[in-house]
């Protein structure tokens, strides 16, 4: 089979952005209260979509590329971290000495941030550390030439992630209750090999009718809300676990059928913010809720869409400067 060039697709990279917002939501109190739930619900699709495009665009079928892009990615994931890690470092100083704010449930423990990057400083960043971490692995298949039986492993994967998110519903809520649900092997590694393997078996997966899709994507969606009402019935702790995975992928292919789901101009402006501060959103939206609930930030303010625009105001600023920055350096060089 010929391999599926990587080329930006735009509907994925709107799918980006979408799922941008949906994680701010996760993290922040909705404007309309009877929506908050709802949402809240849906928006747990965002990270494992978020890792299955990670993966689908660091698939190739030869091994040595996706050594190179592994490496890549470990470096710019490692400086990333860095920069945020300094930024919520220097948040935490700022509520405990200088508002006397008790940040003791923050404290950093190194076998818990080894097993199962669980950094503490903030609710989010496992995610990067996770991806981190899957990154590392993917690498060292791929030194060892034997990238193939991750994919090999994607059944016994997928059944990790149902065996231990299951048993995290019925476990109580303590400190300890993400690491055996959200961490590097049990979120990270299923899906980022699914949006490998999607990449692979990219024409056969395409071969699926469109029309039934979207019927999937309709079913998974309403089943969200069964499935959470459900749990919280019989085991007193949600959502589901089920059909926000089956809805992620669905919603997946979905973007990986259609270059544009938009009309061209807006599938353009999504797919370009998607692109360039969906990562961004997703790393500093903490800081700007911190920031505003810290100094009693109005309600107009303390919101899911006024954080998200905030934050995406300031990852928009950022890239200007890095791009002015990196114009100056050019034209110093040539």
């Amino acid at each position: 089979m010929n391999e599926v060039k990587t080329i930006r697709n735009t509907s994925i990279d709107s799918g980006r952005f979408i799922a941008a917002f949906l994680v701010v939501c996760l993290h922040t109190h909705f404007p309309i209260n009877f929506l908050g739930a709802y949402i809240a619900d849906i928006a747990k699709i965002a990270v494992p979509f978020f890792l299955m495009v990670s993966g689908f665009y660091l698939f190739s079928e030869s091994e040595d590329i996706v050594l190179k892009r592994s490496a890549n990615s470990i470096k710019k994931i490692s400086l990333i971290l860095l920069q945020a890690g300094i930024i919520y470092a220097l948040l935490r100083i700022y509520k405990h000495y200088y508002l006397g704010i008790d940040i003791s449930s923050q404290s950093f423990n190194l076998l818990p941030f080894l097993i199962f990057n669980d950094f503490n400083f903030t609710e989010h960043l496992w995610y990067v550390f996770a991806y981190l971490y899957d990154l590392i692995v993917i690498w060292f298949f791929c030194k060892l030439k034997r990238f193939k039986y991750l994919l090999y492993a994607l059944p016994i994967l997928i059944l990790l992630y149902y065996v231990f998110t299951l048993w995290s519903r019925f476990i109580s809520f303590t400190d300890g209750k993400f690491w055996f649900e959200f961490n590097w092997l049990v979120i990270g590694m299923p899906f980022v090999v699914t949006g490998m393997f999607l990449k692979k078996n990219f024409e056969w997966v395409n071969k699926i009718n469109h029309k039934y899709l979207v019927v999937l994507i309709i079913i998974f969606f309403l089943l969200i809300f069964g499935e959470h009402y459900a749990f919280k019935l019989f085991v007193g702790n949600g959502p589901g676990v089920f059909s926000i995975q089956f809805l992620a992928i669905a919603l997946f292919i979905y973007c990986t059928f259609n270059l544009s789901i938009f009309n061209n101009k807006l599938n353009f402006i999504l797919s370009d913010l998607g692109k360039k501060h969906a990562l961004n959103i997703y790393l500093y939206h903490i800081l700007v809720r911190e920031i505003i609930t810290i100094n009693n930030g109005s309600a107009f303010f303390n919101n899911s869409i006024t954080i998200f625009a905030i934050t995406l105001i300031i990852s928009m600023s950022i890239e200007s400067i890095k791009s002015f920055i990196n114009s100056k350096l050019n034209l110093s060089s040539n």
